[in-house]
């Protein structure tokens, strides 16, 4: 019986049609241009797909990858000179989703003298606020393709997605800089410690950051721990904490000297300090008071104020 259920299972599998198309962009990077503060411009860029049917595609804007931000990642971007300020509010777009059709093509050409074949055209406004950080800017728009005509039983479908990226400058002075203020340490529980890296945006954008290292030495000079942090944000002038964790079987307590190096992707800040964890806090001995004990206070009050009452009364 099992094996005619897996036989039967297999054959609608093949009876099904399979689909596999991809959803491309044109450009994959674009440059936008360089805006002053305050200023808005209509972006438009192109979808292809090679899908034998009608695709819907919701367009949303996301994040681009850290690795973008890395000197070397953009030949027309100076890393030193990016801003990660989230940018998501300054995109809208004209018309989400857009249909994708096989059936309706047509030829672009760009500046540069390249040609591709278009099957649909997207676009959107971007909005830069009179509050925009200088720099440039890099943003991303994540392509979400439905089949439009597909139904019950349309089968599988295998679908290769690109992801758009674009990239545009706001004029003025941009600087990626800061500094760690300071080391504090404190006790959680015996087996974990927290140490707070205190990190100042001395710069014009805001930066990604965490810490690199941690080196935790102790009075002879012996490595105890070597710890790493998550990421945080840290906008221009604003100071974070950056917290990292230190945790052991038995994490001792006393005095301690704490070097952190903070990276902010185009550089690094560092600091050594002394710091102090804690002794595990004892367990406080509460005395207990029994709930049901009478007050008996109560009636010796009572009965002074009886005999006041009968004494003054005769």
């Amino acid at each position: 019986m099992r094996h005619i259920l897996c036989l039967a299972a297999l054959t609608v599998i093949l009876a099904s049609p399979a689909m596999a198309f991809s959803i491309g962009t044109a450009p994959g990077v674009q440059y936008v241009g360089d805006f002053k503060a305050g200023e808005s411009a209509y972006v438009k860029f192109y979808l292809m797909t090679n899908a034998n049917s009608d695709v819907l595609v919701q367009m949303s804007y996301t994040k681009p990858h850290i690795e973008a931000y890395y000197p070397g990642g953009f030949r027309f971007v100076s890393a030193e000179q990016t801003s990660q300020e989230d940018i998501s509010g300054w995109i809208k777009f004209q018309q989400n989703p857009v249909l994708v059709s096989p059936r309706k093509s047509f030829l672009v050409t760009f500046e540069n003298g390249e040609t591709i074949r278009a099957n649909a055209e997207a676009v959107y406004k971007l909005t830069i606020p009179s509050n925009a950080e200088p720099g440039y800017h890099i943003g991303s728009i994540s392509l979400s393709p439905k089949v439009a005509s597909g139904g019950a039983g349309a089968g599988v479908s295998t679908i290769g997605v690109t992801r758009y990226l674009f990239v545009f400058k706001v004029r003025g002075v941009a600087e990626r800089k800061g500094e760690v203020v300071n080391i504090y340490a404190d006790r959680i529980d015996k087996k974990k410690a927290r140490i707070d890296v205190i990190y100042k945006n001395t710069g014009q954008n805001t930066v990604s950051v965490w810490v690199d290292r941690l080196n935790i030495y102790d009075e002879y000079g012996g490595l105890n721990a070597s710890l790493n942090s998550g990421m945080v944000y840290v906008a221009p002038g604003e100071m974070k904490i950056i917290p990292v964790y230190w945790t052991a079987d038995s994490v001792p307590s006393g005095q301690f000297r704490a070097e952190a190096k903070v990276n902010y992707i185009t550089g690094y800040a560092a600091k050594s300090v002394s710091i102090d964890i804690p002794l595990v806090p004892s367990k406080a001995i509460s005395a207990e008071i029994p709930k049901d004990r009478f007050p008996w206070w109560l009636i010796v009050l009572a009965a002074l104020l009886i005999i006041l009452i009968i004494y003054w009364i005769y």
